[in-house]
């Protein structure tokens, strides 16, 4: 028979039709087959999801527990932390506990048990029973640093507890605990959560056998957990532990779980498979059937195209027509329709397409020659290859541009030794991410070239895994800007010291005083404030750290009088005592003005690493060739593998009290001694303290002068 008088009148003509036909039948089989799936899935999970409940009430009834015990906590640390608390410990005054402590507590708290006691264990003050006192004190002086909150088992049952070490504020050392306790209310089992169950009860001793039970995963807070499906009811126990490791009491719980009831029966799994497996049979004759019907025709169209539409792209002729079986639903007979007349049209698309690859192509020309002049480092990376480069980059990467293409972006970059500002190495793959958010500041180190300073910004693609990196020299302006924060660091630094005394004197001009004391402070302000004029003046004038700070005048300086001064203005703005002892008063050759600042530095240094309770020492003596002058302090001195790095720039010890510098007041006085063409250096003193030794030429004329023999010890009490 001919294929245009093919029927098939058993199927309708409508391929919408025969769909839906299909569709429905595929439905029924579906939705037995998701049945039977479902439900089995249903009870397979029913264990699971019972114990992630089982789970979830226990860690919310231990996270209410750590919640009760912190607010327990909250009623004690701050008498822990309270200095006169910290001071009646040893031996307190009854006056105090009955003011301060227990009325406080009892009222506060609702504590039914409080310990007052010693590091030993012994009891200071407290109330509730003997046995649970003596318990707690016991916890108390095991506990890891005296600091412990949470719940612990009592000779007289579960309890919530606080205890902290009593150390002051500031803190110090321990001096005792101070602990508070209350029963564990029924109300910290139960939860406003309405999916918790509210059977939750917590024992002494457990009063079920668990031995048969399923292990449950463990929470926070427990030494031991088991649950068992028993019906409808999902059961639970679990050990609750103490601070101390000991069991503190045994949580019981029952939970409803419908689940599990309904799937007790082994019906319930054998029907559910056999309609699974029958709804796969019959969706495969199904399926069979239809692919035939369908099949076909698609494999003709295939065909065609595959023959004909390559004939098309290649601009070749080709055949128009495609023979259709009248018998084929009419969207078959339609869909060849239109597969015939867009061969048609693929022809003129073809023009259309060719003229679009051209522009393509001068666009992508144009884009090259942007970048290729650029002075930027630019770099576009696709599926972390480098896909443009322009010449830029191959400068900065030292590498021929040839050899750039298509590597590895993170291993090129990788090669380069790359830091961030403070120092930390950063890697290609962290580069690409930091500087996608912000433009990023990063120090480049090569084989082929010197550090340079670029900053690098990351530009997302409208390409999906594609990004464009572009890279600016920044080398010139970053040395600039470290060269101006230096200064301004440096001779900031120096202004502090005129400033403090100015600030001294000043205050000491408002109390009333004699005309000659009046006189000499106003007289000893206004030169510290010429010496601010002086160093700012100096700071417009230089560029760098040695020339400000270098002499500029040299003449005949006596260290000895310059030390009685310093002392002077010291007493003026921080009433600390600094002992002047002069052998010989080491006439030198200096800048006044610079040394002094030497010795404002080293004696500030003094202060600022040593007790308020101690003095400093300033020694002067000479030698032939050399002015001596040591300043020693009773501090912790300077460990002797420190030594060196303290005359570093910006290096300061780590014991530093108070408010630091910048670590730039022993780096200056070391500049000051080198430009005289002296030294300083740090020594251990006798007193266990620091003992600096600075050291500057004496004025060869002036080696030995009248007057300048050794003399008296002289004290200045400052």
């Amino acid at each position: 028979m001919p294929r245009s008088e093919r029927k098939i009148p058993l199927l309708p003509a409508s391929l919408r039709a025969r769909l839906t036909v299909t569709i429905v039948m595929a439905s029924v089989l579906l939705f037995v087959l998701v049945y039977g799936v479902t439900t089995i899935a249903t009870l397979s999970q029913a264990r699971v999801l019972a114990r992630q409940d089982a789970y979830r009430h226990l860690a919310t009834i231990q996270r209410q527990i750590t919640t009760d015990s912190k607010n327990l906590d909250s009623y004690i640390v701050g008498f822990a932390d309270w200095q006169l608390f910290y001071n009646q410990t040893p031996s307190p005054d009854p006056s105090f506990i009955e003011m301060e402590l227990d009325p406080w507590l009892r009222d506060r708290s609702d504590a039914t048990i409080v310990v007052w006691g010693r590091p030993d264990g012994t009891t200071i003050f407290s109330y509730g029973s003997a046995a649970d006192v003596a318990f707690i004190a016991h916890v108390a002086t095991r506990t890891a640093a005296g600091l412990a909150a949470g719940p612990v088992a009592l000779p007289s049952g579960p309890y919530l507890v606080a205890i902290r070490p009593v150390v002051g504020d500031p803190a110090g050392p321990s001096k005792g605990f101070l602990a508070i306790a209350k029963p564990i209310s029924p109300d910290l089992l139960s939860t406003s959560d309405p999916a918790l169950p509210q059977s939750a009860t917590l024992l002494s001793q457990p009063s079920i056998d668990v031995t048969n039970w399923d292990g449950l995963d463990v929470p926070p807070g427990y030494s031991s957990a088991s649950v068992k499906l028993e019906g409808s009811e999902v059961m639970v126990a679990a050990a609750l532990s103490g601070i101390d490791g000991t069991p503190v009491g045994f949580i019981e719980m029952i939970d409803q779980d419908e689940w599990y009831a309904s799937s007790t029966s082994a019906v319930r799994y054998a029907i559910p498979l056999g309609l699974g497996l029958l709804s796969l049979i019959l969706g495969l004759a199904l399926g069979l059937m239809l692919g035939k019907f369908i099949h076909r025709p698609i494999e003709e169209f295939v065909a065609y195209m595959r023959g004909q539409g390559y004939l098309a792209i290649e601009g070749l002729p080709f055949k128009e027509t495609l023979d259709i079986d009248p018998a084929l639903p009419d969207e078959f007979r339609e869909l060849a329709f239109v597969i015939q007349d867009l061969l048609v049209q693929l022809r003129g698309r073809q023009a259309e397409l060719k003229r679009a690859n051209d522009q393509t192509v001068a666009a992508e020309h144009a884009f090259r020659t942007v970048v290729n002049d650029s002075s930027e480092v630019k770099l576009l990376v696709r599926a972390g290859l480098i896909d443009i480069a322009n010449p830029a980059a191959a400068a900065c990467l030292g590498i021929p541009l040839g050899l750039i293409l298509q590597q590895p972006a993170a291993d090129l970059l990788g090669k380069m030794n790359m830091q961030l500002e403070d120092g930390e190495p950063v890697t290609a793959d962290s580069l690409f991410e930091t500087a996608l958010d912000q433009p990023t500041l990063v120090r480049c180190d090569s084989p082929t070239h010197a550090e340079r300073w670029m900053k690098v910004t990351v530009s997302e693609s409208t390409s999906p895994d594609a990004f464009l990196l572009t890279a600016r020299n920044v080398t010139e302006e970053h040395r600039l800007e470290a060269l101006r924060t230096e200064i301004v660091s440096l001779v900031s630094h120096d202004l502090r010291a005129p400033l403090t005394v100015v600030a001294g004197y000043l205050e000491l001009l408002a109390s009333p005083l004699p005309d000659e004391a009046r006189a000499k402070a106003s007289e000893a302000a206004l030169k510290a404030a010429r010496r601010m004029s002086t160093l700012l003046g100096e700071l417009l004038e230089t560029t760098r750290a040695e020339q400000v700070f270098a002499p500029t005048t040299f003449k005949k300086v006596r260290l000895g009088i310059l030390a009685d001064e310093v002392a002077e203005a010291v007493r003026m703005s921080s009433e600390r005592r600094v002992v002047v002892t002069k052998h010989r008063m080491a006439p030198v050759l200096g800048d006044e003005l610079r040394l002094r600042q030497a010795i404002e530095n080293l004696v500030g240094n003094a202060i600022k690493h040593t007790p308020e309770d101690t003095d400093v020492i300033i020694t002067i003596d000479a030698t032939d060739e050399r002015g001596i002058l040591t300043v020693e302090d009773f501090g912790p001195g300077v460990p002797e593998d420190q030594r060196e790095a303290i005359f570093e720039r910006f290096t300061q010890l780590n014991r530093v009290s108070g408010n630091a510098g910048l670590g730039l007041g022993l780096y200056i006085v070391r500049t000051i001694a080198e430009s005289h063409g002296g030294s300083v250096r740090v020594e251990a003193a006798d007193s266990g303290g620091a003992k600096f030794v600075l050291e500057i030429p004496m004025a060869p004329s002036l080696k030995r002068v009248e007057g300048d023999e050794p003399q008296d010890s002289d004290e200045l009490s400052a």
